[in-house]
């Protein structure tokens, strides 16, 4: 079968490269050991394709040949160039462009049967993870039909199979890392739990599957942020975004919860994602979601849930909605100065000696002015 590598890149070292280039590079490969995880077999293919690329390229009648294959020479292309003349007449002449020696666009070289995962742990290391993909899942799909026409009592799993999944694992882990820090952070999430769903269904290294799970954590609150901003109100994106943000909730039991939810936020940090969520949020959204949390006690999801509910009820000429976020406020009074929030409750309820009596009360008195 045929992958795309190049014996050049298989070493690292460019098309020119002297004799002691090549020498060294060839040291410094067999030098690099793939993973533990990885078989005999599977190291093994990886050390012949290295050899053979050295052998090859250190042979000046094999490179030579090599080369002319490898290399393209261009012929000088007869490009068409329209001119006007002083009349306002087109005229088309003949124009030749330059000619180059670029690399073939996509170099290819035969492998082996026995050699393709040798192939994948090099493209690996090269960072070709979508190639590593392309290959290794058609390459494991062979091989798991060829499985189903023989019966169950003779089927024997072997390593190569094994070092196809984990080849696939890894390549699901790098890809979606990569992803990760071009901010592509559903494609990051589908390629990290792409990786989950196939060790899953293999009872397979369960510690890369933890590694796995570790990164989907991670990435939640960065696909929060994305889901709730970036789409409508009702759409099925930003329900997303509201379920990992529950399950979150859910994990660290709560906004001021001790719970948790492996995202490597702290309290400090949490609080300031949940204030960065608020810039996206209805306020209807905002009273559900703070409203919920705040049966929990939470004195931080009962305050942000009164600013939803005043919102909502000053916009919405609902009362009710004010009159619920006063009897929040009046809980919260016990432990901390609500006293403005308080004196806005009772202006927009039409209250206004009991909003300036709540204030003349408060600590910090100057706020009266603005409501007198």
């Amino acid at each position: 079968m045929r992958i795309p590598l190049d014996y050049y890149r298989i070493l690292s070292v460019p098309v020119k490269a002297t004799t002691a280039q090549l020498e060294q590079a060839y040291n410094d490969r067999l030098l690099q050991q793939p993973r533990r995880e990885y078989s005999e077999q599977a190291i093994v293919a990886r050390q012949q394709l290295i050899q053979y690329s050295y052998q090859l390229l250190s042979d000046p009648e094999q490179r030579g040949d090599y080369d002319t294959q490898f290399l393209l020479t261009m012929q000088p292309l007869e490009i068409p160039e329209v001119l006007e003349d002083g009349d306002g007449e087109s005229e088309e002449i003949i124009v030749e462009s330059e000619t180059v020696n670029p690399l073939l666009a996509n170099p290819t070289i035969e492998i082996a049967p026995t050699q393709i995962v040798g192939g994948l742990l090099i493209l690996h290391e090269l960072g070709e993870y979508e190639s590593v993909l392309n290959i290794g899942i058609d390459a494991f799909n062979e091989r798991e039909a060829a499985s189903e026409s023989i019966p169950e009592e003779e089927v024997s799993w072997d390593t190569t199979q094994e070092d196809l999944i984990l080849s696939l694992t890894l390549a699901y882990m790098e890809l979606g890392r990569e992803q990760w820090h071009r901010r592509e952070y559903e494609n990051a999430a589908l390629s990290s739990q792409l990786g989950v769903d196939l060790l899953q269904q293999k009872s397979l290294f369960p510690h890369l599957q933890q590694e796995l799970e570790q990164d989907l954590a991670k990435l939640r609150p960065y696909r929060v942020l994305e889901l709730i901003s970036q789409n409508p109100t009702n759409s099925p994106a930003r329900a997303e975004g509201f379920k990992l943000l529950q399950s979150m909730l859910l994990q660290r039991q709560g906004i001021e919860g001790r719970g948790e939810d492996r995202s490597g936020l702290n309290f400090d940090q949490f609080l300031c994602f949940v204030q960065q969520l608020r810039m996206y949020l209805t306020s209807a959204e905002q009273q559900q979601l703070f409203d919920n949390e705040s049966q929990s006690k939470s004195a931080i999801a009962n305050y942000l849930a009164v600013y939803s509910l005043l919102g909502r009820g000053f916009g919405l000429k609902q009362p009710e909605l004010v009159l619920r976020a006063q009897s929040k406020l009046d809980y919260l009074s016990a432990k901390q100065d609500v006293s403005w929030e308080q004196s806005i409750a009772a202006l927009l309820l039409g209250h206004t000696e009991k909003a300036i009596y709540k204030l003349k009360n408060s600590p910090d008195p100057s706020q009266l002015e603005q409501v007198q």
